[in-house]
């Protein structure tokens, strides 16, 4: 991207909704997220669309067709699931004095 901030992409390059980066001094550092949670409500739902997507005229058409609706009936029935239940306090303090996950 040109340091005046104008697109150095042609029209239309980028997929619809995307937002093209910010211009960035050289020098500078970046200081993206540590980690992105993915949003549980849509994440099967978008591997759907992406195996979906993926699959007209591939060579494993059929194989990723499979994966979408293997992940859409993930989405379908996540939709159903209880949210989970955190650790307890207790668990959370054994799980740090041992240096373990808190599963």
């Amino acid at each position: 991207m040109p340091r005046d901030g104008s697109s150095s992409l042609p029209p239309g390059s980028l997929p619809p909704g995307a937002v093209p980066a910010a211009p960035m001094d050289i020098g500078e550092v970046a200081n993206p997220p540590f980690a992105v949670s993915p949003k549980p409500g849509d994440l099967f739902l978008k591997r759907a669309g992406r195996f979906a997507t993926l699959a007209p005229g591939h060579e494993l058409r059929p194989y990723l067709e499979f994966l979408s609706r293997v992940a859409r009936a993930q989405h379908d029935v996540q939709a159903e699931l209880p949210d989970p239940i955190p650790p307890s306090e207790e668990v959370m303090a054994t799980a740090r004095a041992h240096g373990m996950p808190p599963i």
